[in-house]
């Protein structure tokens, strides 16, 4: 919207006057403008129309209720006038005089903060001080588009909403949203180019912010909300520290009161803030290889010593390998590992807890060198019938075939980081809650707590030839677990094992960076793609209206490897409804072969 010299001059006029708790008469209206009133009057009745709609549009009280004529006959038929524009640009007016005298009032309390200059973005902003995530108000920040890909923020201002979609994922997020609560759209992308810091030419992570606004109220569906929706003129640029989901409520920390800072608070973002943190300060800043001399370069080269063997791999090398995870949610998953010590990733089937779980171990050693990650990371997979001494220690034949004292992984592992207490050692641990924890870890339950990693913790174990023989866990050994939500064979995982885990979920991603994944990687035709991820997307909503989020299918299963040639994409889905996806359906509609046979007969449809 263009914003006329004469339209600030009509608002300042109405704001000085309703700071005095007085009336603004036509007459006096049109001498602001320099005209006769009879003259002004087809023009000034346009212009208050026009201003009707800014305030409707930013949740102000209605400006134009203060301005009257001189005459009662007059006065009566602009109020007439007042309510038709008020109903015309959306109020709701039930009492038309209460509805006018409700404005008044609000108006002159209103005037005595607004801001004197009717500014072109019309950004209600709130002072800083103000931006304090706690019981009274929440923030939110929502995706541009509902479960679809296409940008629907048009739509959600124009018909003051915003709508979570039909593929059932975050309801309860939506149903937690409450009245009051400040809300931003935004939608995010990558670019290389045209920044205004230095970033080594690799792409940075952005978001747009769209709009902001007030939620009015929400909907126990957990499918959509009404707000109060102010538009930006044009979309603001954030860097680095994004959200991605398609519903985020901002938390409290230094980093998230500086993007609500930017969003609600008309700040501009500080890039040093950010530049200056490890993660961002190490991607974007310092010098890439590539920028070394020629001697440096051959000395590099010459020196051939342990570090200069390794080749580097990091978040960046994670998200290139098909991650569909943003980088800083990684970098939290690797905070947790490295803090806690113990971390499991659990989720639905086919969300890749496997495939992240080992380029997690990667990156936490810092490199993709397959003789060092051999040293440094090992693997092993629970089953029910897993044991203490399997993977501890206990009595088996040894190599003549003579019963032995035996060492398990878990023992090895411990041995391995207590001789390179430089090196990290991780164990990794598939189906970590297939078998019974708790009676296969054993002594190792208490020594794996994060605050226990010392000598002067170490314990005697049930198996032990030797009187002194002591074993602690150093605070170079790690665990990463991973365990699947929607098994029902799983024994139960007791308390005292959760307390020493760091738990992260993976859901089901089947966004614009899966798709462009799927496009640009796998060669898939886009149509088909597309059809795929909805009618994936419109499963997963089924189930969990009736089995719960465990439940869900995970994109694994409709994301190919870069190795796979598909000349027939509908082909390929075919084949995976029939061969993977069915049998898994069977297994959640237990008993009920209708419900199954209606999902396939969906899927195969859709495509």
């Amino acid at each position: 919207m263009s914003f006329k010299p004469e339209l600030q001059i009509t608002y300042k006029a109405i704001l000085d006057r309703a700071r005095d708790g007085q009336v603004l008469f036509y007459s006096d209206l049109a001498n602001q403008h320099g005209q006769d009133v009879y003259q002004a009057r087809s023009f000034l009745g346009k212009h208050l129309k026009e201003l009707m709609k800014i305030c409707y549009d930013r949740n102000w009280p209605a400006l134009p209720a203060i301005v009257v004529s001189k005459g009662e006959e007059i006065l009566t038929r602009n109020r007439d006038k007042f309510i038709q524009d008020a109903k015309s640009v959306g109020y709701t007016v039930r009492d038309e005089v209460k509805f006018l005298e409700a404005h008044k009032s609000q108006l002159f309390e209103w005037a005595a903060t607004a801001s004197d200059t009717l500014t072109e973005d019309g950004v209600i902003w709130e002072p800083a001080s103000d931006l304090i995530v706690g019981e009274d108000r929440n923030y939110w920040l929502v995706g541009s588009s509902d479960s679809g890909l296409i940008d629907q923020t048009d739509r959600f201002v124009d018909e003051g909403i915003w709508q979570n979609g039909d593929d059932g994922l975050f309801l309860e997020r939506v149903r937690s949203v409450r009245p009051g609560d400040r809300i931003a759209i935004k939608s995010k992308f990558t670019r290389k180019n045209d920044l205004p810091f230095e970033n080594n030419d690799k792409y940075v992570g952005m978001m747009s912010i769209k709009a902001i606004g007030t939620v009015l109220t929400g909907d126990n569906d957990g499918k959509q909300i009404e707000v109060k929706w102010d538009r930006f003129i044009e979309p603001r640029e954030w860097y680095f520290f994004l959200y991605y989901s398609r519903i985020n409520k901002v938390k409290n920390g230094e980093n998230e009161l500086a993007l609500l800072r930017f969003v609600f608070g008309g700040e501009k973002q500080d890039l040093d803030l950010f530049l200056q943190q490890d993660f961002w300060r190490e991607k974007f800043i310092s010098s890439p290889k590539s920028v070394l001399s020629d001697s440096n370069r051959k000395a590099d080269i010459s020196n051939n010593n342990k570090e200069s063997d390794k080749v580097p791999y990091g978040i960046s090398d994670i998200i290139d390998d098909g991650c569909f995870l943003e980088e800083y949610d990684i970098l939290k998953m690797l905070k947790k590992l490295k803090s806690k010590k113990n971390l499991i990733l659990h989720g639905p089937p086919g969300t890749g807890k496997s495939w992240m779980a080992t380029r997690l171990a990667k990156a936490f050693v810092g490199t993709r060198n397959s003789d060092v990650i051999h040293k440094q990371v090992r693997r092993v997979q629970f089953h029910p019938s897993t044991s203490y001494e399997d993977i501890v220690r206990g009595i088996r034949p040894n190599a003549d075939g003579q019963l032995d004292l035996i060492d398990g992984i878990f023992l090895k592992m411990i041995d391995f980081a207590h001789e390179n207490p430089d090196s990290k050692a991780i164990l990794i641990i598939e189906e970590v809650n297939r078998g019974n924890p708790s009676q296969i870890f054993g002594e190792m339950l208490t020594l794996i707590e994060s605050d226990k990693r010392n000598k002067d913790e170490a314990v005697e174990l049930l198996y032990s030839n030797d009187d002194d023989d002591r074993i602690s866990i150093p605070g170079n050994f790690y665990i990463i677990g991973t365990m699947n939500a929607s098994d029902r064979s799983l024994a139960s995982f007791d308390r005292a094992l959760r307390r020493r885990f760091a738990f992260e979920v993976l859901e089901p991603i089947l966004d614009d960076r899966w798709l462009e994944w799927c496009i640009d990687t796998c060669k898939l035709d886009r149509d088909v793609i597309e059809k795929v991820g909805k009618a994936i997307r419109e499963l997963n909503s089924s189930i969990m209206d009736t089995h719960g989020p465990q439940f869900l299918i995970g994109h694994s299963y409709v994301t190919p490897s870069e190795q796979n040639n598909i000349d027939d994409a509908v082909e390929w889905f075919h084949e995976i409804i029939r061969t993977e996806i069915e049998p898994l359906l069977q297994d959640i509609w237990i008993g009920d072969p209708r419900s199954v046979k209606e999902q396939v007969r969906k899927l195969k449809k859709s495509v």
